[in-house]
């Protein structure tokens, strides 16, 4: 008789999942409307099991056979490598957008949930996916995932922009628009010029927001980059934290706090909702008409996974209504926007978000 070569396998973690998230796999009542709603199942119809009604079926499966109390009398029942790593690749394949939470009848929060599945995958040694396990090395060397230098950050900066050392609003810019998407900074420091805002940016003392070490269950590092950035906020006298960036946005809010001890003084502030509150004030003078047909995409870390956090009024109305402020501009909504939006799929460097976009 061969010997089993998976009868000295990893067990299974649950440390990650809190007993609610437990009893949410078991609350699943298999309705299959995320399925309808699933923008990686809709490109990937031929693998349902990536879909959260599966997934929720398969992760209790698999703690069944471990921490059930048929193996606490009998003992666990070892876990096949192979079956990990087909399972590790259906739960990343997810992009966390969130949809599935939306429309779920049975009220279970997907995004919390998948996001305490992955680290127990990681530290079991399955995942993260693909080249996501290069992250934590990035970010702690380079401290942002573009191998970009510190000292570069403010480099897209207009030399005639004025930016303060320290002061109560703290422009927030992100690893994206320093080093990729610098229109999208210069964009908003010229805006926040432009009405006499009196802002502050971190500058080299702005760290990666981690928010994708957070989407693929790689916690070690975030923990440091969140209190670091907390702390150089607190450092610069903020009480309100400016962003342009969604997934900066969402960290800021949700993750940062969950690894911060102390007292958190300034309020995380999604950049429209900002502007919005001037041009309701009437500090806002368009001088040149847009004559454009003009929609808007709603981001899921931006809408669905802050609008029971900041409002749905922060999180899906103040970008309309600075869009339709502007003069000439025709607004149209998309088909399917605010909390029933599509996923762009780059949210959560996840490797289904190839399909989606």
């Amino acid at each position: 008789m061969t010997d089993n070569p998976n009868k000295n396998s990893k067990p299974l973690m649950t440390g990650f999942m809190k007993s609610t998230q437990l009893m949410e796999i078991d609350g699943c009542n298999r309705c299959q409307e995320c399925m309808k709603w699933c923008p990686t199942f809709a490109v990937r119809q031929d693998r349902p099991e990536i879909t959260p009604m599966y997934k929720n079926a398969k992760w209790r499966q698999l703690l069944s056979r471990q921490h059930s109390l048929r193996a606490k009398i009998f003992g666990p029942q070892p876990i096949d490598d192979d079956e990990m790593k087909v399972f590790t690749e259906e739960v990343y394949m997810c992009t966390t957008c969130g949809v599935c939470a939306t429309v779920c009848e049975a009220g279970i929060k997907t995004v919390e949930l998948w996001e305490a599945m992955r680290p127990n995958l990681v530290k079991r040694g399955d995942g993260p996916w693909g080249k996501q396990s290069f992250l934590p090395r990035l970010l702690t060397g380079d401290k942002n995932a573009y191998q970009g230098k510190q000292e570069d950050r403010l480099c897209w900066v207009p030399k005639d922009a004025k930016i303060e050392e320290s002061g109560e609003i703290v422009y927030f810019a992100g690893c994206t628009a320093a080093y990729r998407q610098q229109a999208l900074g210069v964009a908003s420091v010229r805006i926040l010029n432009k009405l006499g805002v009196d802002f502050a940016m971190l500058g080299k003392d702005e760290w990666c927001c981690a928010s994708a070490l957070v989407r693929t269950g790689q916690r070690e590092v975030m923990a440091e980059h969140a209190v670091h950035n907390i702390d150089a906020l607190k450092d610069r006298g903020a009480k309100t934290v400016l962003f342009a960036c969604a997934g900066c946005l969402r960290n800021s809010a949700v993750d940062w706090p969950m690894w911060y001890e102390g007292y958190i003084p300034y309020k995380s502030m999604p950049l429209s909702a900002f502007l919005r509150d001037r041009i309701r004030n009437g500090e806002v003078e368009y001088k040149i008409p847009l004559n454009f047909c003009v929609t808007y995409h709603d981001p899921c870390h931006n809408g669905r996974h802050l609008m029971h956090v900041l409002g749905k009024d922060w999180a899906f109305e103040a970008p309309r209504e600075c869009i339709r402020s502007i003069p000439g501009v025709m607004f149209k909504d998309m088909a399917r926007n605010r909390e029933l939006q599509r996923c762009c799929g780059a949210g959560d460097a996840g490797d289904g978000r190839v399909g989606v976009c």
